[in-house]
């Protein structure tokens, strides 16, 4: 009966560590497991969290673009100064000035890409402070580089016989800023 005894303990201990064994494999395969789902659920909310991120820059681009467009608006495109030069014959005519528009460089100037024109004008003061008024309301980006005013002169635009007062004339440099 010992011997069964201890036959019995025997196996009664195999089968015990045969038990905790197995629960101690699965335990440590169960916590591998989880530790890797615990990594792959942190990746997917780190890549959820830029997705999100992605599709608000997104948005917010969406919502400059008209913005964007309106801004590219203002400069004078290179291949096609037409309308800007259309744009200054116009303000002219508007403002009664005679007038004569030269392109005088196109390219880089301080950093900056350019055009610079040439404005030889004759008229009133009216005239002028009228153009210039138009001048600073157009909706391409210019600026006044110099501005040479003086006695009206035989040369040049005409100034017309019925100016009261007095006429004036006079070159404005106007730099204006083309695409990029």
């Amino acid at each position: 009966m010992k011997k069964e005894f201890s036959i019995g303990l025997a196996v009664f201990a195999a089968c015990l560590l045969i038990l905790i064994s197995g629960s101690w494999f699965l335990t440590a395969k169960i916590a591998a497991s989880s530790n890797a789902l615990k990594i792959k659920k942190s990746e997917i909310e780190t890549v959820y969290a830029r997705w999100q991120d992605l599709a608000q820059s997104q948005a917010e681009l969406q919502k400059m673009q008209g913005d964007l467009e309106k801004i590219n608006g203002v400069f004078v495109p290179p291949e096609t100064p037409y309308d800007f030069i259309n744009s200054l014959e116009e303000l002219a005519k508007l403002s009664g000035l005679n007038y004569e528009i030269n392109l005088v460089t196109l390219g880089p100037q301080d950093r900056e890409k350019t055009m610079t024109f040439q404005i030889e004008f004759a008229g009133s003061f009216n005239n002028l402070m009228h153009f210039l008024r138009y001048l600073e309301n157009m909706r391409y980006y210019a600026q006044i580089e110099a501005l040479q005013i003086s006695e009206a002169k035989k040369t040049g635009p005409e100034v017309k016989t019925d100016v009261p007062g007095g006429g004036i004339s006079g070159l404005i440099t106007l730099k204006a800023f083309i695409e990029i």
